[in-house]
């Protein structure tokens, strides 16, 4: 993804603590609309590995805000399209 960076910030849930900030580098991002309007994101990376994250659990940095409220527009090269997830 060129337009957009996803960090997933991990915790030390013990004592609710920041421990690390992870960026994420996947290959395909596919945003998916859960049936009760909370938003997910479906991160599929090079090694054959997939993780799905609530949007609101990860830091999203975005080059454009164009044609598409979750993944920008104009130039990003994101998926365009929401899903829902069951």
């Amino acid at each position: 993804m060129n337009d957009n960076a996803f960090i997933y910030p991990m915790f030390d849930h013990k004592i609710l603590e920041l421990k690390w900030l992870y960026p994420l580098s996947p290959s395909v991002v596919e945003p998916l609309l859960h049936k009760y309007e909370n938003y997910y994101v479906k991160f599929y990376f090079n090694i054959h590995k997939m993780l799905t994250i609530p949007y609101e659990n990860i830091i999203h940095l975005k080059r454009f805000y164009y044609s598409n409220d979750l993944l920008g527009g104009n130039n990003s090269c994101g998926n365009q399209h929401y899903e829902v997830y069951l």
